[in-house]
């Protein structure tokens, strides 16, 4: 920050590793008290919690319940490393984004509110991708969460999706009857499953994601494949919280998958059944997926993803890629858990063995 005076508790950006994140000044300049950028080459700054900050109601994607962060210590950088916010992160939220998502709240057909609407999503998904090129996934990660939750908005007629028996299903929502709010599980919905037409009532809070009409622009898809590489950045970020952030990544890509399916099906264009071919948005969730199922050890998973990647004629070459790299992995995690195990066979042998020593020697009256 040249030519620029931090003031102590102000929230700035900084590097951290190959990462930039959100912290607190805490002390700025030496011994003498000088604030002054332009004179002193060190700032001591506090990071702020990972866990990315909610700017409207409540995530889609992100885990909801996690570990506390560790309180962190103090840290000294270097006065060029440190970066001004961004100035829309400190206005929130703008008129124009207030009114569009008011409008999108409203449930309004009018073809001028959809463009709106449509226009605010947009916007919200950019600052989502400013912050994640910059490398702040934190921060990027509640930006595209508002903008999945103004696009994911539930009306009657409309598609929605949610969990059953633990697979994304496509469904129609037939009713929703705000009068049942229990206080717990928001409204209920009556839907109908696509692929077998059975009717069933469940919770809003159930929904995992509401179908955006006319999403010309796939931007459902693109913003749910951001935060899928959000969860994997902050993955390697919070080692506490590690498999829930990896968690949420599959989600993320899950509903890429259904979602473009879905959209595929609803063009009707014919397709060849010899040949797999996949839109590009479900290849590269496939290949999200896929590494976060190998953080996760589940091989089993990783590897159907990869083939499926290697049998659709038009990124072969990652996907062989992509599934050496795993049977690489899951080899190496193999002799990983082979010599724990060995060494836990040792260390109860060795135990044994001192007691039964123990217990010769021990005299008996």
């Amino acid at each position: 920050m040249r030519g620029e005076k931090l003031v102590v508790g102000s929230i700035v950006r900084a590097k951290r590793g190959s990462k930039r994140c959100r912290a607190m000044v805490a002390t700025v300049g030496g011994d003498d008290g000088d604030r002054d950028c332009t004179r002193t080459r060190t700032v001591c700054i506090l990071w702020e919690p990972i866990y990315p900050h909610p700017l409207y109601g409540r995530f889609l994607i992100v885990p909801k319940s996690i570990r506390r962060e560790i309180e962190q210590d103090e840290v000294t950088v270097d006065v060029e490393t440190v970066e001004e916010l961004f100035p829309f992160e400190n206005n929130e939220p703008t008129t124009d984004t207030a009114t569009a998502t008011a409008t999108a709240r409203s449930g309004s057909d009018n073809e001028a509110s959809a463009t709106a609407t449509s226009s605010s999503i947009a916007l919200w998904k950019e600052r989502g991708d400013q912050l994640l090129r910059l490398g702040d996934a934190s921060a990027a990660t509640s930006y595209y969460e508002k903008a999945l939750s103004d696009s994911s908005s539930v009306s009657i007629g409309g598609s929605i999706i949610i969990s059953v028996e633990g697979f994304p299903r496509i469904a129609e929502v037939d009713c929703v009857d705000d009068g049942n709010d229990d206080g717990n599980g928001g409204s209920t919905i009556d839907v109908t499953l696509v692929h077998s037409e059975e009717e069933r009532t469940v919770k809003e809070t159930a929904i995992l994601l509401s179908i955006m009409q006319k999403d010309t622009d796939n931007l459902q898809e693109r913003i749910l494949l951001n935060l899928a590489r959000c969860m994997l950045q902050l993955s390697e970020l919070d080692a506490a919280n590690r498999p829930k952030y990896l968690k949420a990544a599959v989600l993320a890509t899950t509903l890429v998958l259904t979602l473009s399916s879905f959209r595929e099906e609803q063009k009707q264009i014919p397709r060849d059944d010899s040949a797999v071919v996949l839109p590009a948005n479900s290849e590269t969730a496939l290949v999200l997926r896929c590494k976060a199922y190998s953080s996760l050890s589940k091989w089993k998973n990783a590897l159907s993803d990869a083939r499926q990647l290697v049998k659709s004629g038009i990124n072969q070459e990652q996907g062989k890629k992509l599934l050496a790299g795993v049977e690489r992995k899951k080899k190496m995690q193999s002799k990983t858990d082979k010599k724990l195990a060995k060494q836990i066979c040792r260390l109860v042998e060795s135990a044994t063995a001192a007691n039964e020593i123990s217990a010769e020697i021990t005299p008996r009256y």
